[in-house]
């Protein structure tokens, strides 16, 4: 992920330097069981020192679609097989975009079944959750949930689909 530099006119006659950290698209899944539960991940991120719990979640892979990196992330860090046709996207998040390139596309899965076993890298060490969606919104308001992607998605879930609250 190299850091780069770009000299931009923000207004005629302005120019400023941007410095970017240059990393590729992602995404995240937020997987529902047929029980009405929500399947997230906890694990430690070095970034900011901390285990955080999210939605499975990982890079898009060269020539890769999102939902063949979705599906791909959901059995790898969850245990979940899932058709990529059933998958519903909500759209896309970007945590920093006046420092990075990063963006990060939501899915959403229903009626999901641990039908798999985890393919952990060597760097992972994931421990799979289930929470109810009232116990997902708890865990935000509390701090336990901070994660803005993971946070972000969660409250578009809910907006746009009420009925799973």
């Amino acid at each position: 992920m190299p850091l780069h530099q770009d000299m931009v006119e923000v207004k005629p006659g302005k120019v400023i330097d941007f410095y970017l950290l240059a990393m590729g698209p992602a995404v995240m899944v937020f997987p529902f069981t047929k029980e009405k539960k929500l399947v997230l991940i906890r694990q430690y991120k070095h970034g900011t020192g901390a285990v955080i719990i999210e939605g499975p979640a990982g890079m898009i892979e060269q020539g890769q679609t999102p939902t063949a990196a979705a599906v791909r992330e959901l059995e790898e860090e969850a245990g979940i097989k899932f058709q990529e046709s059933k998958l519903i996207d909500l759209g896309n998040h970007s945590q920093s975009p006046t420092k990075n390139t990063h963006t990060l596309q939501g899915f959403l899965a229903l009626d999901v079944e641990f039908n798999s076993q985890q393919d952990l890298d060597d760097t992972e060490n994931i421990e799979v959750i289930q929470v109810t969606p009232k116990e997902a919104i708890e865990m935000i308001l509390s701090g336990e949930i901070w994660a803005s992607d993971t946070v972000a998605f969660i409250l578009k879930i809910k907006l746009r689909y009420p009925e799973l609250f």
